[in-house]
């Protein structure tokens, strides 16, 4: 220990000098770095507030669409509603505006009723000629 007091001494205060130097650029070099460093932190945290505001603003635009599609769905419902409801009467089973609608046909005039009733009829009837068909085929056919 000795001998590097000794050493220390005998040099003169180049050892200091150089010491000190080193050390000084050294803590220069640090502070130039923590200076960058802190200048990147706050940029990064102006980027990040500045994509949580535009975030923000995103998804209240997106609020704002999503309710403007569900009143505009529930407008269409409603004009389905007060459409259907128009056609019924205080009956469930009559149509108003068919009951009091005609159209013609070749001539002739039928209420939209009438034909309505008329095409159940045949619906009907062609229901129990297929089911006959059927019962013909089979009995030809020895399966009955």
């Amino acid at each position: 220990m000795s001998f590097l007091l000794n050493l220390l001494g005998g040099l003169g205060g180049q050892i200091y000098i150089y010491l000190a130097l080193v050390l000084g650029s050294f803590g220069a070099g640090f502070y130039v770095e923590h200076l960058r460093f802190a200048d990147f932190a706050n940029q990064v945290q102006m980027a990040a507030q500045k994509q949580e505001i535009e975030n923000a603003a995103k998804e209240k635009e997106q609020q704002i669409a999503i309710r403007s599609l569900e009143n505009e769905y529930e407008a269409k419902l409603s004009a389905n509603h007060n459409y259907l409801s128009r056609m019924y009467d205080s009956s469930p089973n009559q149509l108003s505006s068919l009951n009091s609608a005609t159209i013609t046909i070749n001539g002739t005039t039928k209420s939209c009723m009438a034909i309505a009733t008329d095409s159940a009829d045949d619906a009907q009837q062609i229901i129990a000629l297929q089911a006959y068909i059927t019962n013909l085929q089979d009995i030809v056919n020895g399966s009955k």
